[in-house]
C-alpha cells in the first residue's frame, strides 16, 4: 500500500510540473478510457486506504474488541460511509470532468483538418455610385497591398518556453477569426454582428485584436468567391455589406460554398474567413462562429464579466434565448461587473458613435473577459461553459491539433494586448467602402509591434466607452 502511494505521489509530482503535457493528452480522444480506467484504479486504492486508516484508528491492533451496541454500528456505518464518499467525490468529479470534456471536444472540433482552397487573391467589387443607407438590422481600382513590414529580431529562443515538435510553431504567429452571429429567437437570418481577428505571436506573446466595421461595403473578395456573390447577393438588396457575407453564404450559395470547401465544417464561415484575409493582407488560420445564447451562456459560466465603464448606458434588447422576453438594460458608470445579458446588451448597444464607438466596446469587452477568465473561475464554470460551447460555438480546428494548441498556449507567456477598429472616419468613408490600403498597412504595423504605444490602444487599462 506504501509503495502505491509512493507511485502516485511521484505521478502526481511529475504532472504538477508538467501541467501543459498533461493537458494536452487529456484532450486527446484516445486519452478518455486511459483516464477513466486509471481514475478507477486511483479510487479503489483510496477507498481501501481509507477504511484500513478507519480500522486502524478506531482500534489499535494491541486492543481486543469489545463488544459494542446498536447505536455504535449505525454510528460506525454512518462515518465510514461519510469517509467513503468524501474520498469518492473528487473522483466522480473528475470522471464527469474527463467525458463532458471528450463529448465537447467531439462536438465542436473538425475531426480532419479540411482540404484548403487555392490561395486567395484579392479582387475588387464595383462601387455603387450612392449606396444606400445600412439596414435596420442590427470606379476606383484596389489599392495596391502595402509593403510587408520587416519584424523586428525575436527574442533568443533559449529564453523562451518553447514546445518540442509543436505544429502551431510551424510559424510565428496564430491568428483566429471570431464570428458573433446575431442568431436568436424571432430573429430571421443570421447576420454576422461582431467580427474580430485575434493574432497571437507564438515568440512573445503579444497578441492584436482587429476589429472589422460590418457594415464596410464593396470590399475586396478573393477571387474564387467574387463572381459568386455578385451574382447571387446583388449589391441592390442589402447584401453588399460584410455583415451579410454569411448570411448570403447560408442562404443563397450554400451548395457551391461547400463544394468550394469540402469537409469543411461551416462553408460559409470558411468564405468570411478567406474574405477577410484578403482585406486585411494577412494569412488567417481558423475561424470560430458563436451566437447570441453562447455568449451570454459563457459569460455568466465565468461569473460575468468585470469592466470599467466611463458613462452609464441604456439599451433595450431582444432575447438570446427562446422563452425569453425583450428586456430594457441601465447600466451604470464605474467598474462593475456585467452578467451575460447585460454584456450582450453592452457589446451590442448602437448610440452615439455609431458602429465604431460598438467596436470600441467589443474590444473593450475582450479585455475584460480575458481577465476573467482565470483558472478558479474556469474551473468553476465548466459544465455551464462545456453546455454553451457544445451547443452554441463551432470552429474549424481540427481536433488532432487541439492538444498542441493547448500546449502551446499554457507555455507562451502572453504579453500585452493591442487592440484597432477598422471603421469611420480613418479607414472607411461614408459610403461605407473601405481604405484596404490604409487598413493593410495598419495591421502590417501592429503585427510587426512597430507601432508606438501611444498609437495602441491597450483596452484593459482605460475605461470602456
Amino acid at each position: 500500500m506504501v509503495a502505491i502511494g509512493l507511485v502516485v505521489a511521484g505521478v502526481g509530482a511529475w504532472a504538477a510540473g508538467n501541467a501543459g503535457q498533461v493537458v494536452a493528452w487529456v484532450v486527446r480522444p484516445d486519452a478518455v478510457p486511459w483516464l477513466l480506467s486509471g481514475n478507477l484504479v486511483l479510487l479503489l486504492f483510496r477507498l481501501g486506504a481509507a477504511v484500513d486508516a478507519y480500522r486502524l484508528g478506531v482500534r489499535p491492533a494491541a486492543v481486543p474488541a469489545l463488544p459494542r451496541g446498536g447505536v455504535a454500528l449505525v454510528g460506525t456505518a454512518v462515518a465510514v460511509t461519510g469517509l467513503l464518499v468524501l474520498v469518492a467525490v473528487p473522483h466522480a468529479v473528475l470522471a464527469y470532468g474527463t467525458v463532458r470534456t471528450a463529448e465537447v471536444v467531439d462536438a465542436v472540433f473538425v475531426a480532419d483538418a479540411p482540404p484548403p482552397p487555392e490561395p486567395p487573391a484579392a479582387t475588387a467589387l464595383p462601387a455603387s455610385p450612392q449606396p444606400p443607407a445600412p439596414p435596420t438590422r442590427d470606379g476606383e481600382a484596389e489599392p495596391a497591398p502595402s509593403a510587408p513590414v520587416e519584424r523586428p529580431d525575436p527574442p533568443d529562443p533559449e529564453d523562451l518556453p518553447r514546445v518540442p515538435d509543436n505544429p502551431w510553431l510551424a510559424d510565428d504567429r496564430l491568428t483566429v477569426a471570431v464570428l458573433g452571429s446575431d442568431a436568436g429567437p424571432g430573429r430571421s437570418g443570421s447576420r454576422l454582428d461582431a467580427i474580430l481577428v485575434g493574432s497571437l505571436d507564438t515568440v512573445t506573446g503579444r497578441t492584436v485584436v482587429l476589429s472589422i466595421d460590418r457594415y464596410l461595403a464593396d470590399f475586396p473578395l478573393p477571387d474564387h468567391l467574387a463572381e459568386l456573390y455578385a451574382d447571387n447577393c446583388p449589391e441592390g438588396e442589402g447584401w453588399r455589406y460584410l455583415n451579410a457575407l454569411y448570411t448570403c453564404g447560408l442562404e443563397r450559395i450554400d451548395e457551391e460554398l461547400a463544394e468550394l470547401y469540402p469537409g469543411a465544417v461551416d462553408p460559409a464561415a470558411s468564405a468570411v474567413t478567406d474574405t477577410l484575409a484578403t482585406l486585411l493582407g494577412i494569412d488567417i488560420d481558423h475561424h470560430a462562429v458563436v451566437d447570441m445564447a453562447g455568449f451570454v451562456g459563457v459569460v455568466d459560466a465565468l461569473g460575468g464579466v468585470e469592466l470599467e465603464l466611463s458613462r452609464a448606458v441604456t439599451v433595450r434588447m431582444s432575447p438570446a434565448i427562446d422563452g425569453a422576453e425583450w428586456r430594457t438594460f441601465s447600466l451604470a458608470s464605474g467598474r462593475q461587473v456585467l452578467t451575460g445579458e447585460e454584456a450582450m446588451a453592452y457589446v451590442r448597444l448602437r448610440g452615439a458613435g455609431g458602429d465604431r464607438v460598438r467596436m470600441d466596446r467589443q474590444r473593450c469587452f475582450v479585455a475584460g473577459a480575458l481577465a476573467s477568465a482565470d483558472a478558479p473561475s474556469l474551473l468553476r464554470g465548466f459544465p455551464a461553459i462545456a453546455d454553451a460551447v457544445e451547443q452554441h460555438v463551432a470552429t474549424d480546428v481540427p481536433v488532432a491539433r487541439l492538444p498542441a494548441l493547448l500546449q502551446l498556449l499554457l507555455q507562451v507567456d502572453l504579453g500585452p494586448v493591442a487592440s484597432q477598429g477598422f471603421g469611420p472616419p480613418d479607414f472607411r468613408g461614408p459610403d461605407h467602402v473601405p481604405d484596404v490600403g490604409a487598413i493593410r498597412a495598419r495591421v502590417a504595423e501592429l503585427l510587426a509591434g512597430e507601432a508606438t504605444d501611444g498609437d495602441i490602444e491597450v483596452a484593459d487599462t482605460v475605461a470602456c466607452p
